[in-house]
């Protein structure tokens, strides 16, 4: 399955709350799974912020509909760094869902496949960036 930041608002990417909820619905529409959230966002957003909120919401919410792994390709995602305000929380999320795969079974159902320019520059401290770890391939240009 494949997510293309180009694809989403300009008012959604500058956001780190609507964001995560663009991505979590977006995966919800391609896997035609039920949407079971309600009143959930805005009733824990606001207590413990929108990176706990939405990474309990997979593991609660989502992950559990998914019968088996799915590959997520998150395409043109250097999109996020025209928002620097949001860069790091996103991206360090990224990498925290990559570490919870490492240690919780139901994390190992979401294979995140991030694809990025070579050209962007990546402004994100080497403990909180999703491109130094998993497994790094390069496309050579034609």
């Amino acid at each position: 399955m494949n997510l293309n930041f180009q694809d989403a608002d300009v008012d959604i990417l500058d956001n780190l709350d609507r964001l995560l909820q663009w991505l979590c619905s977006s995966i919800l529409n391609k896997l035609n799974l039920v949407d079971n959230s309600s009143n959930y966002w805005e009733k824990w957003r606001t207590r413990l912020g929108s990176k706990v909120i939405y990474t309990h919401y997979l593991d609660e919410c989502l992950l559990p509909q998914i019968p088996n792994a799915i590959a997520l390709g998150l395409d043109n995602i250097e999109e996020i760094f025209k928002y620097p305000d949001i860069t790091t929380d996103f991206f360090g999320l990224l990498r925290a869902w990559h570490e919870k795969a490492k240690h919780e079974t139901i994390w190992q159902k979401l294979r995140l496949i991030v694809v990025h320019s070579k050209d962007a520059h990546i402004p994100l401290k080497i403990n909180q960036s999703p491109f130094n770890v998993g497994l790094p391939i390069e496309i050579p240009a034609e």
